[in-house]
């Protein structure tokens, strides 16, 4: 993967999160999140019981970039 670049939709805890620990393992990766708000956190990270699932597409995104 030459010029790597990654974009993550929603900037919840899930997104930060994923955006954090990719830039992690490859600092010197291409990496945006795009949020519709003016502000993180706004939406479902506010507004849920405190439960957070991880779907299978974020499992995805960590077994590529841990190679």
């Amino acid at each position: 993967m030459k010029n790597n670049k990654v974009i993550i939709v929603g900037a919840g805890i899930v997104g930060l999160a994923t955006a954090y620990n990719i830039l992690k393992k490859k600092p010197n990766i291409k990496l945006l999140v795009i949020e519709k708000e003016n502000d993180v956190a706004k939406h479902q990270t506010g507004n849920n019981s405190g439960v957070i699932r991880i779907c299978i597409f974020i499992i995805f995104i960590f077994i590529i970039f841990s190679r």
